[in-house]
């Protein structure tokens, strides 16, 4: 009897790897298939390799991770929420820290899109401080952004409702952007430092629209400039035209009218 218990150990063990190989087999196709953008069918590889399962639990959560960028990329984001909380849960459970700030940051933005801004800053920041901890600094740069734009979306969406003229805002939506503008201040410090063009020019840009917002005109005038600057430098035509329009805007509130114009060329 002992060599039958041995076969069936045997077989256990064969199927056992089979079923491994094939969730990976099943997640690869489904990072491939979200690469070449179609995230429909990248989700249901991702959910096939979930019901195939792995007892890899950092695979697990990379799976989990990826179904919930699909999902936020097909803009279904209670279902994105879903995926990033057992990411974030199987990640703390296996006491995996870089996979917890990860999921943090995509629980933040989730949580943004859905308007809980509150809820949402508090994820970024969780992702803020495990990459202080771990002296990930594009981590942090990255975490930093995140949190301000938690507090742009906010103020954005608490000045929707007022009739007025940017600048002229309740002392709860200044707050809210002043705080915006902090951290975009602090992201671009340390993009800086960390030689990122393209996250610099990034930074400029909400920070020039954040001061718009705030009704600093000259200050927004500046920021957009170097927005401008630095998509030139990438040949990003459509960041080109932001920016342009971007100045417009702000010069049209400083009375240079005929700067304007031309802006808007």
């Amino acid at each position: 009897m002992a060599w039958l218990a041995a076969e069936e150990g045997a077989a256990a063990r064969r199927l056992h790897a089979r079923m491994e190989a094939s969730c990976v087999e099943l997640a690869l196709e489904g990072e491939r298939s979200c690469k070449a953008e179609d995230f429909r069918a990248g989700v249901a590889f991702f959910e096939a390799a979930v019901q195939v399962g792995t007892e890899d639990l950092k695979t697990l959560s990379a799976i989990y991770s990826q179904l919930g960028n699909a999902y936020f990329y097909l803009k279904e984001y209670s279902k994105a929420l879903e995926y990033h909380k057992h990411d974030l849960t199987l990640a703390r459970t296996i006491g995996d820290h870089t996979g917890e700030a990860k999921a943090s940051g995509n629980l933040g933005n989730t949580l943004k899109v859905l308007g809980q801004f509150d809820e949402a800053v508090a994820c970024c920041q969780r992702h803020l401080e495990i990459s202080q901890e771990q002296g990930d600094k594009v981590g942090e740069a990255r975490a930093l952004y995140n949190i301000g734009n938690v507090h742009h979306a906010k103020g954005k969406q608490l000045s929707w409702s007022l009739p007025q003229e940017p600048g002229h805002l309740p002392q709860e939506v200044k707050e809210t952007l002043e705080r915006a503008s902090e951290f975009y201040l602090r992201n671009l410090s340390l993009v800086k430092e960390l030689g990122d063009r393209a996250a610099q020019g990034r930074a400029y840009g909400n920070l020039g629209n954040t001061q718009y917002l705030l009704g600093n005109f000259s200050k927004a005038v500046t920021f957009h400039k170097q927005r401008l600057a630095i998509a030139k430098e990438f040949g990003d035509k459509a960041a080109e035209r932001r920016a342009h329009s971007n100045l417009g805007n702000a010069h049209i509130f400083l009375g240079r009218f005929d700067v304007a114009a031309e802006s808007y060329k």
